[in-house]
Protein backbone atom coordinates (compact mmCIF):
# COMPACT_ATOMS: atom_id res chain seq x y z
CA UNK A 1 0.00 0.00 0.00
CA UNK A 2 2.56 2.43 1.07
CA UNK A 3 4.50 1.58 -2.15
CA UNK A 4 1.62 1.88 -4.27
CA UNK A 5 1.11 5.17 -2.49
CA UNK A 6 4.81 6.76 -3.23
CA UNK A 7 4.41 5.30 -6.83
CA UNK A 8 1.41 7.67 -7.30
CA UNK A 9 2.54 10.59 -5.64
CA UNK A 10 5.86 10.11 -8.01
CA UNK A 11 3.63 10.17 -11.29
CA UNK A 12 1.85 12.95 -10.29
CA UNK A 13 5.32 15.54 -9.59
CA UNK A 14 6.21 14.00 -12.64
CA UNK A 15 2.94 15.34 -14.76
CA UNK A 16 3.46 18.46 -13.24
CA UNK A 17 7.41 18.93 -14.02
CA UNK A 18 6.48 17.52 -17.48
CA UNK A 19 3.74 20.50 -17.58
CA UNK A 20 5.57 23.13 -16.25
CA UNK A 21 9.14 22.22 -18.41
CA UNK A 22 6.53 22.23 -21.00
CA UNK A 23 4.93 25.70 -20.45
CA UNK A 24 8.49 26.97 -20.12
CA UNK A 25 9.47 26.17 -23.45
CA UNK A 26 6.29 27.73 -25.07
CA UNK A 27 7.11 30.86 -23.21
CA UNK A 28 10.79 30.90 -24.78
CA UNK A 29 8.64 31.84 -28.14
CA UNK A 30 5.19 32.94 -27.45
CA UNK A 31 5.45 34.72 -24.47
CA UNK A 32 2.19 36.96 -23.42
CA UNK A 33 3.20 41.10 -23.98
CA UNK A 34 2.50 42.78 -20.90
CA UNK A 35 -0.08 45.55 -21.64
CA UNK A 36 -0.69 48.69 -19.47
CA UNK A 37 -4.25 49.88 -19.96
CA UNK A 38 -3.92 54.08 -19.86
CA UNK A 39 -7.71 54.95 -18.33
CA UNK A 40 -8.91 58.44 -18.84
CA UNK A 41 -8.63 60.15 -15.16
CA UNK A 42 -12.30 61.51 -16.21
CA UNK A 43 -14.29 58.12 -16.13
CA UNK A 44 -16.53 57.49 -13.31
CA UNK A 45 -14.67 56.21 -10.28
CA UNK A 46 -14.61 52.96 -9.47
CA UNK A 47 -16.82 52.06 -6.65
CA UNK A 48 -16.04 50.22 -2.71
CA UNK A 49 -17.05 46.50 -3.73
CA UNK A 50 -19.73 44.30 -2.96
CA UNK A 51 -17.45 42.16 -0.46
CA UNK A 52 -20.02 39.39 0.18
CA UNK A 53 -17.92 35.95 -1.43
CA UNK A 54 -15.64 38.05 -3.17
CA UNK A 55 -13.23 36.25 -4.88
CA UNK A 56 -10.67 38.64 -6.62
CA UNK A 57 -7.62 39.70 -5.18
CA UNK A 58 -6.78 41.77 -3.19
CA UNK A 59 -9.70 41.18 -1.33
CA UNK A 60 -8.96 37.32 -1.36
CA UNK A 61 -5.81 35.44 -2.34
CA UNK A 62 -2.48 38.03 -2.43
CA UNK A 63 -2.69 41.32 -1.75
CA UNK A 64 0.47 42.50 -4.13
CA UNK A 65 -2.00 43.81 -6.46
CA UNK A 66 -5.36 44.53 -7.27
CA UNK A 67 -7.74 42.64 -9.44
CA UNK A 68 -10.68 44.05 -8.98
CA UNK A 69 -9.95 47.26 -9.59
CA UNK A 70 -8.69 46.79 -12.80
CA UNK A 71 -11.71 44.89 -13.87
CA UNK A 72 -14.15 47.47 -12.70
CA UNK A 73 -11.89 50.34 -14.75
CA UNK A 74 -12.19 48.18 -17.37
CA UNK A 75 -15.57 47.71 -17.17
CA UNK A 76 -16.59 51.63 -16.54
CA UNK A 77 -14.39 52.21 -19.42
CA UNK A 78 -16.32 50.04 -21.95
CA UNK A 79 -19.63 50.23 -20.63
CA UNK A 80 -20.69 46.49 -22.06
CA UNK A 81 -24.39 46.65 -22.82
CA UNK A 82 -23.78 43.02 -22.49
CA UNK A 83 -21.31 40.72 -20.42
CA UNK A 84 -20.63 36.78 -20.48
CA UNK A 85 -18.95 35.13 -18.03
CA UNK A 86 -17.40 31.98 -17.68
CA UNK A 87 -17.60 31.20 -13.62
CA UNK A 88 -20.27 32.84 -11.72
CA UNK A 89 -19.43 31.20 -8.61
CA UNK A 90 -21.42 32.84 -5.82
CA UNK A 91 -21.99 35.56 -7.91
CA UNK A 92 -19.84 38.39 -6.42
CA UNK A 93 -18.45 39.89 -9.85
CA UNK A 94 -21.73 39.74 -11.38
CA UNK A 95 -23.62 41.70 -8.59
CA UNK A 96 -19.99 44.24 -8.89
CA UNK A 97 -20.74 44.76 -12.66
CA UNK A 98 -24.32 45.50 -11.92
CA UNK A 99 -23.56 47.78 -9.28
CA UNK A 100 -21.22 49.88 -11.66
CA UNK A 101 -23.89 50.05 -14.64
CA UNK A 102 -27.29 49.99 -14.39
CA UNK A 103 -28.32 48.77 -17.90
CA UNK A 104 -25.84 45.69 -18.27
CA UNK A 105 -26.86 42.59 -18.75
CA UNK A 106 -25.26 39.35 -17.58
CA UNK A 107 -24.77 35.83 -19.18
CA UNK A 108 -23.34 33.67 -16.46
CA UNK A 109 -22.17 30.34 -16.92
CA UNK A 110 -20.75 27.72 -13.74
CA UNK A 111 -21.54 23.84 -13.36
CA UNK A 112 -23.29 22.08 -10.65
CA UNK A 113 -21.12 20.19 -8.38
CA UNK A 114 -22.55 17.16 -10.25
CA UNK A 115 -22.05 18.51 -13.36
CA UNK A 116 -18.43 19.78 -13.14
CA UNK A 117 -15.02 18.18 -14.21
CA UNK A 118 -11.72 19.62 -14.62
CA UNK A 119 -8.69 19.87 -11.93
CA UNK A 120 -8.07 23.55 -11.58
CA UNK A 121 -11.44 24.92 -10.16
CA UNK A 122 -11.78 26.88 -7.19
CA UNK A 123 -15.22 26.17 -5.80
CA UNK A 124 -17.69 23.27 -5.73
CA UNK A 125 -20.60 24.64 -5.54
CA UNK A 126 -24.30 23.13 -5.21
CA UNK A 127 -26.68 24.99 -7.86
CA UNK A 128 -29.12 26.99 -4.75
CA UNK A 129 -25.37 28.44 -3.85
CA UNK A 130 -24.51 29.58 -7.58
CA UNK A 131 -25.39 33.03 -7.99
CA UNK A 132 -26.51 34.06 -4.76
CA UNK A 133 -24.47 37.20 -4.09
CA UNK A 134 -26.12 38.73 -6.98
CA UNK A 135 -29.27 37.62 -6.29
CA UNK A 136 -29.46 38.67 -2.49
CA UNK A 137 -28.41 41.95 -4.04
CA UNK A 138 -31.61 42.68 -6.24
CA UNK A 139 -29.34 41.99 -9.58
CA UNK A 140 -31.58 38.71 -10.44
CA UNK A 141 -33.79 40.25 -13.21
CA UNK A 142 -30.26 41.50 -15.28
CA UNK A 143 -28.56 38.24 -14.89
CA UNK A 144 -29.46 34.66 -17.49
CA UNK A 145 -27.52 32.28 -15.28
CA UNK A 146 -26.69 28.85 -16.99
CA UNK A 147 -25.78 26.03 -15.04
CA UNK A 148 -23.54 24.00 -17.52
CA UNK A 149 -20.28 22.31 -17.59
CA UNK A 150 -18.72 25.04 -20.40
CA UNK A 151 -17.05 21.88 -22.31
CA UNK A 152 -20.49 20.83 -23.29
CA UNK A 153 -22.52 24.09 -23.38
CA UNK A 154 -23.87 25.18 -26.27
CA UNK A 155 -24.53 29.44 -25.87
CA UNK A 156 -26.82 29.50 -28.55
CA UNK A 157 -29.64 27.95 -26.61
CA UNK A 158 -29.19 31.54 -24.76
CA UNK A 159 -27.48 34.01 -27.38
CA UNK A 160 -28.84 35.32 -30.59
CA UNK A 161 -25.50 36.25 -32.60
CA UNK A 162 -22.24 38.51 -31.37
CA UNK A 163 -24.07 40.82 -29.06
CA UNK A 164 -21.40 40.15 -26.19
CA UNK A 165 -19.36 43.19 -25.73
CA UNK A 166 -16.97 41.67 -22.67
CA UNK A 167 -16.52 38.09 -22.00
CA UNK A 168 -14.29 36.71 -18.51
CA UNK A 169 -12.85 33.27 -18.54
CA UNK A 170 -12.87 32.40 -15.24
CA UNK A 171 -13.88 28.84 -14.88
CA UNK A 172 -12.01 25.69 -15.00
CA UNK A 173 -8.56 26.60 -15.18
CA UNK A 174 -7.10 23.34 -16.68
CA UNK A 175 -5.43 24.53 -20.14
CA UNK A 176 -7.52 22.72 -22.30
CA UNK A 177 -11.10 24.11 -20.37
CA UNK A 178 -9.54 27.68 -21.42
CA UNK A 179 -8.90 26.75 -24.79
CA UNK A 180 -12.36 25.27 -24.89
CA UNK A 181 -14.26 28.20 -23.45
CA UNK A 182 -12.36 30.65 -26.00
CA UNK A 183 -13.18 28.92 -28.79
CA UNK A 184 -17.23 28.98 -27.17
CA UNK A 185 -17.42 32.06 -26.72
CA UNK A 186 -15.40 33.89 -29.77
CA UNK A 187 -19.07 33.14 -32.02
CA UNK A 188 -20.43 35.92 -29.76
CA UNK A 189 -18.29 38.27 -29.33
CA UNK A 190 -19.05 41.92 -31.17
CA UNK A 191 -16.03 43.29 -33.00
CA UNK A 192 -14.07 45.47 -30.72
CA UNK A 193 -15.26 43.52 -27.96
CA UNK A 194 -13.02 42.37 -25.37
CA UNK A 195 -12.36 39.03 -24.14
CA UNK A 196 -10.56 39.02 -20.56
CA UNK A 197 -8.72 35.56 -18.84
CA UNK A 198 -8.51 35.63 -15.16
CA UNK A 199 -5.88 33.54 -12.94
CA UNK A 200 -3.60 34.61 -16.06
CA UNK A 201 0.01 35.28 -14.94
CA UNK A 202 3.49 34.99 -16.32
CA UNK A 203 4.78 33.49 -12.86
CA UNK A 204 3.00 30.38 -13.89
CA UNK A 205 2.57 29.45 -9.96
CA UNK A 206 0.67 26.89 -8.73
CA UNK A 207 -3.09 27.33 -10.52
CA UNK A 208 -1.70 30.09 -12.93
CA UNK A 209 -0.42 28.49 -15.12
CA UNK A 210 -3.36 26.59 -16.42
CA UNK A 211 -4.94 29.71 -18.30
CA UNK A 212 -1.35 30.96 -18.99
CA UNK A 213 -0.41 28.04 -20.58
CA UNK A 214 -3.47 28.22 -22.87
CA UNK A 215 -3.27 32.37 -23.98
CA UNK A 216 0.12 31.34 -24.97
CA UNK A 217 -1.15 28.30 -26.89
CA UNK A 218 -3.73 30.47 -28.45
CA UNK A 219 -1.14 32.99 -29.31
CA UNK A 220 0.30 30.51 -31.46
CA UNK A 221 -2.15 30.36 -33.23
CA UNK A 222 -2.74 33.73 -34.26
CA UNK A 223 -5.00 35.19 -31.07
CA UNK A 224 -2.98 38.43 -30.07
CA UNK A 225 -3.72 38.02 -26.27
CA UNK A 226 -1.79 40.37 -24.01
CA UNK A 227 -1.16 40.43 -20.15
CA UNK A 228 -2.31 43.50 -18.29
CA UNK A 229 0.22 44.67 -16.21
CA UNK A 230 0.65 44.63 -12.34
CA UNK A 231 -2.79 41.48 -12.57
CA UNK A 232 -3.58 38.16 -13.04
CA UNK A 233 -5.82 38.95 -16.23
CA UNK A 234 -4.86 38.61 -19.80
CA UNK A 235 -7.38 39.84 -22.63
CA UNK A 236 -8.24 39.41 -26.27
CA UNK A 237 -9.99 42.17 -28.09
CA UNK A 238 -11.82 41.04 -31.47
CA UNK A 239 -10.55 43.18 -34.19
CA UNK A 240 -11.99 41.23 -37.11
Amino acid sequence: MITNKIINIVKIKCRLLFRKSYSNLIKLFYKLPTYNFDFNENEMPVKPPILDDICLPPFMGPKDHDDYTSLMKIIMHYKPNNVLELGTAHGNTVANICNHLSDTKVYTVNAPIEKQTGNLVTYNLEQNDIGRVYRNHGFENRVIQIYENTLYMDLSKYIDGKIIDLVIIDACHDTDYVINDFKKVIPFVKKGGIVLFHDTHPSMDNHLIGSYTACMILRKKGYDIKHIENTWWGFWINNS
